[in-house]
């Protein structure tokens, strides 16, 4: 039965010590499920991990959130919810913080954990040019939902590109990953700063087909590193075409422009690469 006061588990996991507070309602059901009625779950330290060879699972009960999970104090491995249109998955692996969400799924049934391990070898869709080779998240759902991903430092975005426009989410239909459309937005989990590789977050524009997709990672839009040339500039102050640009002659510092008249004539020359 729930147990109204503050409760302090603490697990010896390979020479590791873990300790979790609870300030409120919370139980052990059967198969080993955790479940979490307490509305603010505060982790203060260490965190909760449940094994994959048994039977384990924290469940936060419908309209129960926590606060304060951090690299040293998440949950390591599933997270369950049943009846949250929004909810934060305070999951991470291995002392890496790397937290989900799911949003607009009222009526659900979603498990969700972050595996800070080598995803699933398969085929690229075409048009990705890298995905992350050492994390993912696994989704299990009954319903669609839109899903966001979040990043810190330690993701290490910058293995797979220097733009962070460049970032997008993929998900692994079993056979193939494939580009899922989504879109950047503020750091969902920490101070709701605009995304850079360093922290953020990146939501599906829609809702996914969990059907579908179990497996989700970050990845990258293959680079386009042509040279292209602007044709012709109209330098007269209105902002608009006032530069002449090279696009993606940052790719070539040492390259020698030179620029000609219509009879021949140089008229300008740049030495060891051009700004």
């Amino acid at each position: 039965v729930p147990y109204p006061i503050a409760l302090f588990f603490f697990l010896i996991s390979h020479s590791i010590f873990y300790q979790i507070a609870f300030y409120d309602n919370v139980f052990l059901a059967e198969e080993g499920t955790l479940v979490i009625f307490t509305s603010d779950a505060r982790f203060i330290a260490g965190g909760i991990r449940t094994d994959d060879a048994r039977p384990g699972i924290t469940y936060f009960a419908p309209n129960k959130q926590w606060t304060r999970a951090s690299h040293t104090a998440h949950v390591e491995g599933y997270v369950w919810i049943t009846d949250h249109s929004d909810f934060d998955f305070p999951v991470g692996h291995e002392e890496i913080f790397q937290p989900m969400a799911v949003h607009n799924s009222p009526n659900s049934s979603i498990a969700g954990r972050f595996v800070h391990l080598t995803p699933p070898v398969a085929p690229i869709e075409s048009g990705i040019g890298k995905i992350a080779q050492n994390y993912f998240w696994e989704v299990i759902g009954n319903v669609p939902a839109q899903l966001s991903f979040g990043w810190t430092s330690l993701s290490n975005l910058s293995e797979l590109t220097d733009d962070i426009e460049n970032l997008i989410l993929v998900g692994h239909n079993g056979n193939q990953w494939k580009i899922i459309p989504s879109q950047l937005n503020t750091n969902f989990f920490g101070d709701a700063a605009a995304s850079t590789l360093n922290a953020g977050a990146i939501t599906s524009l829609d809702n996914v087909d969990l059907n579908t997709y179990s497996r989700f990672t970050l990845g990258s839009v293959v680079k386009d590193t042509r040279i292209q040339v602007s044709e012709a500039f109209t330098p007269n102050g209105d902002g608009i075409n006032d530069t002449w640009h090279i696009r993606n002659i940052d790719l070539n510092p040492n390259a020698n422009i030179r620029v000609f008249n219509r009879w021949g004539s140089r008229i300008f020359e740049a030495k060891n690469g051009y700004e």
